[in-house]
């Protein structure tokens, strides 16, 4: 691209000598070079002389004709370039100001705001006219002008140009022409006189005859409360009709909206929720076309802050202070900053701010002290205003005292005691109050003494101590801020005792130090030196490096009593460093402390100014910052306005004690305040000076001087993801400003570009691009322009390099095995690339023969095929692409799945008597989640197909426990994994037993007979083989008398194992003819099982077992004889009892045949018919069923005689 240039911005020439200027032209191709003085085409004469290269003017005998705005433009077909110089007249001409004639004087001007003073009116005009737009204005500094249509910034061009000059009255002229124009050339012209005092601006609208059309316009900016004015961005004329809408409703509608003559829509009183959106304006043209334009109308809120202030009046030296300012309504971006008494926070303060959002700053103070006092202020700022808010902090500072204590363990009856509460800081006035055990001490009270030594210390002495004085001492040191305390302990003894011999004693002194630290130079310095302990008299001496200290009114010292002594020292010098003892003496013995002090100096400025009162513009400035003394190290740094300095001026270190600012050339945005701070550990220093900057202007001219590079962007080609700094500068006055716009291509619509995220301009106008990447390729303009001239622009191309990317670095892919897969591969950048496949980081070749690569070059990408993926392609694949630029990698993560190997089961699986664990061991889960385990389980002795049974396992565990399971029972085992492809094979099978149980089953068909009145025969099957839980070692047969409360009566019987046989036993020595329950229970090695269901049975019946009792008779007559007996009890029936027999014969008779019976059912009976006055044999038995019973012995009855 071109550029154009003169080395000064302005140059001085006095009337009647010479003055030439050179302009710089760099870029190809360059066609032609044109020369312009005051935007007019220069025709060279034998007065002013061009030279051959066309790149030189020479001016002889300068006139007054001569001076005023010289361009040289370079030009090719793409773009047309120009720089800037003014002609100045100087001396030797006398000027007329203010009545006064006034020889080679420079005249000083406040800053005015432009004023348009002459104004372009409204015309209509037909296509291929001509049309010349005038403004003037005045202002100081000189304005810059700036044009538009319907909002849109005009720029010089083939068909268009903006002239700038200055007339003989010192205002500025600037001219819009375009010739041979169109009916598109018509719309609202408007032009803009800007410059630092403000701005002012006139439009007019031009007409051109033709059909109606709109132009798009950019979005209106308007602040919260301002008026807006809309412009229909039509052209074309006659108009017949215009009308305004605003969300399908005509406007205006409402009061604060009105239509004026020519059309424009003015909103008064803008507000965002009311007002923002989108305008439709209609045009309607004169044959009836019909045309929309819409205007974008933004509301822009100006900041508020919430009030905010420190949390006490009276802030306490130490605390902590914080302050956060709050932004309760206003639009981003915001600019939040904190200033101190009017300037930027300092930095040696230890002030910290945090921004906690875009809307938020907290200012945190960690530690305050008495330098924070002040005022403090939040600003914050966007496009719409400024708002800020201040609160103020005073700062309090408590005492500090000094740590103290009585020096000597035990103190003896009749000693001397002494303490020293001193202040090492704290406002004053400080009071001082002593407690004995929580109690005030009165002064003489005790034989204590109080005695202000001055308004930093206090002491307390007790010339004799006894019992009574044993306590604790408090010192109480008060202030406004706060009170503070110390306490000390002081123990009495009351004997004292070394036998008859009478001594002296010798002094003790207690311990004094000054700061470990230092003290800073000029601070107050003192020690108290107190013998705690010795006879008087007591000489107490002062030695400074071991020389008594002579009188010297700056070391002071002075005897408190006769046990303590002073040194103070008012305003501490760096000659007062070094040792200092106290020496105290009696005529026992001589003892003395010492303590350093060390004298920190800070450091001090010598005083310095800027030559003048006020600099000119363009000159050089040059000022030293000395330090006159400090200790070193010393770092010393220069600010402006209590920041950092801009990049314009440069500072250079001469020594350990000075430092050169350097400005060159000076302009009047260096205006301020110049500060140097030197800094060492004892302190900082300050010094200020003001500079002001004045733009000058001879008596008879003001001039401004147009924008001139310094630093002209050029084209970069860069790298993908890198930063691009595109650095632009510009001289002239006022500074230009900078501004970038990019086009993607020379038909695109420009944007301007504003930091964000993306781009960066910075305060010296270099662009950077940040992460550059395809979409940032294109045409980037900068453009400087302060207002005077045409303003300077240059189109610079960013190109960027390419090298490959990947939208996406890492894939993970799934695939079954014996699937067949394809990889693709599109990487981005510039071509051509390269691409290479990779296997396990090796190098795929055509000759393996499973892979198969299909490149297409055109779009460049490439497949790898994979015909058929086994196990081992469970890999990582790379694609690997290369251009000239770089190279970079895209990596597939191929997971071939298959159904699970086969878990291992374990070969000692353990469990109890109804369950069993079991465990296994994990296999290749087939590249996908075990998703769970399928354990199959059956008797040893049953078939899988017709007993199995399957029980499901989380696939995250590895062990199941299988319950339910028969006790002594064999069982077999085996598992497999199921994932989302499949099932595994079956594992290996584990048999495994589980313990024995107690037979959980009764004894089957129980049958109970009687054989006997005294046995019972029992016969039963063995309980289901299911619930033996084990071998059957035996059965317990149990009985008792039914309807007892006797336990069972039990009796083993051991069988053979597995014996299944049907199983009898007998049970004898029954009660006979008895109703028995009989019971049986099985029982194996783990113990007996359940009792069966009873079975009641009944013995036999049986003949009586025993004869009746209490046989006796007597003869009723001489034929008849009564007998009676007891009944026969119930056990001794066996059986029913059917009656009994009476047996009986004369005892003549020994035969049995001739024995007689007769029965009965009664226990008596009288025999009839007997012989008479015979003796008879009587026998008794008791019969049932079964028999007779045992007879009775004989009684003996005889019949009476007749």
């Amino acid at each position: 691209s071109l550029s154009a240039a003169f080395d000064y911005k302005s140059i001085v020439a006095d009337v009647g000598k010479s003055a030439s200027f050179t302009c710089r032209i760099s870029g190809f191709p360059l066609q032609e070079v044109i020369w312009l003085k005051d935007g007019n085409i220069i025709t060279f004469n034998k007065k002013m002389v061009l030279n051959a290269d066309n790149l030189r003017v020479q001016i002889s005998d300068v006139s007054t004709d001569d001076k005023g705005i010289y361009q040289c433009c370079a030009k090719n077909e793409i773009q047309t370039v120009c720089g800037s110089t003014a002609l100045i007249l100087g001396g030797r001409r006398h000027t007329k100001i203010f009545g006064k004639n006034i020889r080679n004087q420079k005249c000083f001007f406040a800053d005015e705001p432009p004023k348009i003073i002459e104004k372009f009116r409204s015309v209509v005009k037909t296509p291929g006219d001509n049309i010349k737009l005038k403004c003037i204005s005045g202002g100081n500094p000189l304005p810059a002008f700036s044009w538009f249509l319907d909002e849109n910034i005009l720029l010089s061009s083939d068909k268009m140009t903006i002239k700038e000059s200055i007339d003989d009255s010192g205002k500025v002229v600037s001219e819009l022409s375009i010739a041979s124009i169109k009916t598109e050339n018509g719309g609202l012209y408007k032009c803009v006189a800007t410059n630092q005092g403000g701005k002012d601006f006139y439009w007019s609208r031009i007409n051109i005859y033709g059909p109606i059309g709109i132009r798009s316009q950019p979005s209106l900016n308007v602040v919260s409360g301002d008026n807006a004015i809309l412009n229909c961005p039509v052209f074309g004329y006659p108009i017949s009709d215009l009308k305004w809408e605003k969300d399908g409703t005509q406007l205006p509608n409402e009061i604060h909206q009105i239509q004026m003559v020519n059309d424009s829509l003015v909103i008064q009183n803008i507000l965002r929720t009311r007002d923002s959106g989108i305008y439709s304006c209609f045009a309607k043209g004169s044959d009836g076309t019909l045309v929309e334009g819409n205007v974008q109308l933004e509301v822009l809120v100006a900041p508020k802050l919430s009030a905010f202030s420190f949390q006490d009046e009276l802030v306490q030296e130490g605390s902590r202070g914080r302050l956060q300012c709050v932004v309760v309504e206003g639009d981003l971006p915001l600019k939040m900053q904190w200033q101190k008494d009017g300037k930027l926070l300092p930095s040696d303060l230890g002030i910290t701010v945090k921004d906690i959002d875009e809307f938020s700053s907290i200012l945190t103070i960690t530690t305050i002290t008495p330098r924070h006092n002040g005022k403090y202020t939040c600003s914050a700022s966007n496009a719409a205003g400024t708002a800020s808010f201040s609160t103020y902090l005073a700062v309090n500072v408590p005492p500090r005292i000094l740590p103290f204590a009585f020096q000597d363990d035990q103190f003896f009856k009749g000693m001397r005691a002494h303490i020293v509460c001193a202040v090492s800081q704290g406002d004053l006035p400080i009071k001082f109050k002593w407690l004995k055990d929580g109690q005030e001490i009165r002064p003489l009270e005790m034989g204590i003494n109080i005695r202000n030594y001055d308004d930093h210390a206090n002491s307390l002495s007790i010339e004799s101590v006894s019992s009574t004085h044993t306590g604790n001492y408090t010192c109480i040191a008060s202030n406004e801020a706060a009170s503070v305390s110390h306490i000390a302990q002081l123990l009495v003894y009351d004997s004292f005792f070394l036998g008859v011999i009478a001594f002296v004693i010798a002094p003790k002194i207690t311990p004094f130090y000054f700061p470990e630290n230092g003290l800073t130079e000029g601070v107050l310095a003192r020690v108290s030196c107190v013998v705690y302990q010795g006879d008087l008299p007591i000489v107490i001496n002062w030695l400074r490096n071991g020389k008594i200290i002579a009188s010297d009114k700056s070391i002071v010292t002075k005897s408190i009593d006769d046990y303590s002594s002073i040194l103070t020292i008012e305003n501490i010098q760096r000659q007062h460093s070094g040792n200092y003892t106290c020496i105290a003496h009696n005529s026992a013995a001589s003892i003395s402390h010492t303590t350093e002090l060390m004298v920190n100096v800070p450091p001090k400025i010598v005083p310095f100014a800027f030559q003048e009162d006020h600099q000119i513009e363009g000159s050089l400035i040059r000022v030293s910052c000395v330090v006159s003394r400090g200790d070193l190290p010393l770092t010393i740094i220069w600010l402006k306005d209590d920041d950092k300095l801009p990049e314009t001026i440069f500072v250079k270190k001469v020594d350990s004690y000075s430092i050169v600012l350097s400005i060159d050339p000076v302009i009047r945005e260096h205006t301020g305040n110049y500060t140097c701070r030197a800094q060492n550990q004892a302190g900082s220093a300050t010094y200020r000076a003001e500079l002001i900057v004045q733009v000058v202007a001879f008596c008879d001219i003001y001039y401004n001087i147009p924008p001139k590079w310094i630093l002209e962007p050029a084209s970069q080609t860069i790298s993908n993801i890198n930063d691009a700094y595109f650095h632009c500068t510009a001289t002239g006055y006022p500074t230009p400003a900078i501004t970038w716009m990019f086009t993607k291509d020379i038909k695109s619509i420009r944007h301007k570009l504003h930091t964000n995220a993306e781009n960066e301009v910075l305060s010296n106008g270099t662009l950077i691009i940040k992460n550059v990447s395809k979409d940032k390729e294109g045409r980037y303009i900068c453009i400087a322009s302060n207002g005077v001239g045409q303003g300077l622009s240059t189109t610079v191309l960013l190109s960027v390099l390419a090298p490959p990317s990947f939208n996406k670095k890492d894939n993970t892919l799934n695939a079954e095995v014996g699937e067949r897969i394809a990889l693709i591969c599109t990487p981005n950048g510039d071509t051509p690339i390269k691409i290479e496949w990779f296997y396990n980081n090796e190098l795929i070749k055509p000759s393996m023969n499973r892979f198969k690569i299909v490149e297409d070059k055109e779009n460049s990408n490439s497949t790898l095929n994979i015909v058929e993926v086994t196990r081992k392609d469970s890999n990582k694949f790379e694609c690997r692409a290369d251009n000239n630029f770089g190279s970079d990698s895209m990596f597939f993560f191929l997971n071939v799945q298959e159904p699970p190997e086969a878990p291992v089961l374990d070969l000692n699986p353990n469990g109890g008597n109804r369950s069993i664990f079991l465990s296994w061991s994990k296999s290749f889960d087939g590249n996908s989640q075990i998703t769970h385990f399928v354990v199959q389980y059956k008797r040893q002795v049953d078939s899988w197909q017709l007993k199995q049974i399957n029980e499901t396992v989380e696939g995250s565990k590895s062990a199941v426990k299988i319950s339910n399971l028969q006790p002594a029972t064999s069982y077999t085992f085996r598992v497999a994994a199921v994932n989302a492809i499949g099932t595994s094979k079956l594992s290996n099978e584990v048999t495994e037993a589980t313990d024995g149980d107690v037979p959980t089953g009764a004894v089957l068909n129980i049958d109970v007979e009687a054989i006997d009145g005294n046995t019972l025969r029992i016969t039963w099957k063995a309980p289901r083989k299911e619930t033996w839980n084990g071998a059957i070692r035996g059965y317990n047969i149990g009985y008792r008398v039914d309807g007892s409360n006797e336990p069972y009566e039990f009796s083993a019987l051991e069988v053979p194992e597995d014996y299944t046989e049907d199983l009898i036993y007998q049970i004898s020595k029954l009660r006979k003819y008895t109703m028995y329950t009989v019971v049986i229970q099985a029982y194996n090695d783990k113990g007996v099982g359940p009792l069966s269901e009873q079975t009641i049975v009944m013995t036999s019946e049986d003949v009586p077992s025993i004869s009746p009792q209490g046989l006796r008779c007597s003869a009723l007559s001489s034929k008849s004889i009564y007998v009676l007996w007891d009944a026969l009890p119930t056990d001794s029936v066996n059986g029913i009892l059917r009656g009994y027999k009476v047996l009986y014969k004369p005892i003549t008779e020994w035969y049995d045949s001739q024995v007689q019976f007769k029965n009965s059912e009664k226990d008596r009976i009288t025999l009839q018919n007997l012989e008479v006055n015979t003796n008879y044999s009587v026998t008794v038995l008791a019969f049932t069923r079964v028999g007779d019973g045992v007879k009775t012995n004989p009684v003996y009855c005889k019949t009476h005689e007749d």
